[in-house]
């Protein structure tokens, strides 16, 4: 198994990046919102990656972060998301915003990405919310946010519920943790 690779540009395509590694090119297919940040042709650059075997083909997608390589996996666990719609959701929506969308319920977002339709968005929502919401987390896990998201699923909230309104306070650095507690049972009507 191949999980990260690092060489130097050589090829750019719209959704690849061709890396000469020991000797070899290495095409890596990477969401294409990422090919501008990736870096220039003779730059080096290290992806992290997943190595699949299709039919006689042996693929190699890549991604620039442990969050965005969790969520291709998850997104093609789901019946009817293969990888090329996998990366095109990552293409369109980044992790946030389709970390977001999943744990909010809001398939419409999702419909919006070519090839997905009303009923994969539906199934790839009903079935990877609560392994969503677990990715939004990472975000926050070296934040002073956490704090205040295990303080609320101590009084019994869930934990999507305190991500949620905790992230809505985030910027506001001005109040003490326990008026953000206040704030936030307030907000979730408690």
């Amino acid at each position: 198994m191949i999980t990260s690779i690092r060489g130097e540009i050589f090829n750019k395509g719209e959704d690849f990046v061709d890396l000469l590694v020991g000797g070899f090119g290495v095409r890596a297919l990477i969401p294409k919102n990422i090919l501008d940040s990736i870096g220039d042709l003779g730059d080096q650059v290290s992806l992290l990656t997943i190595f699949q075997m299709r039919d006689e083909n042996l693929i190699l997608y890549g991604f620039t972060n442990e969050e965005m390589r969790q969520s291709f996996e998850l997104l093609t666990t789901v019946n009817g998301v293969g990888p090329r719609a996998a990366l095109n959701i990552l293409s369109i929506l980044n992790v946030e915003d389709l970390s977001l969308a999943i744990s909010s319920g809001d398939a419409v977002a999702l419909k919006g990405v070519p090839g997905i339709g009303m009923k994969t968005a539906n199934r790839i929502v009903l079935e990877l919310k609560d392994k969503f919401e677990e990715i939004s987390y990472l975000s926050l896990e070296d934040s002073q946010n956490t704090d205040l998201i295990e303080a609320l699923m101590a009084l019994g909230y869930t934990r999507s519920e305190s991500f949620n309104v905790a992230s809505e306070i985030a910027t506001d650095e001005k109040m003490s943790f326990e008026d953000k507690v206040r704030f936030c049972v307030q907000k979730l009507g408690g």
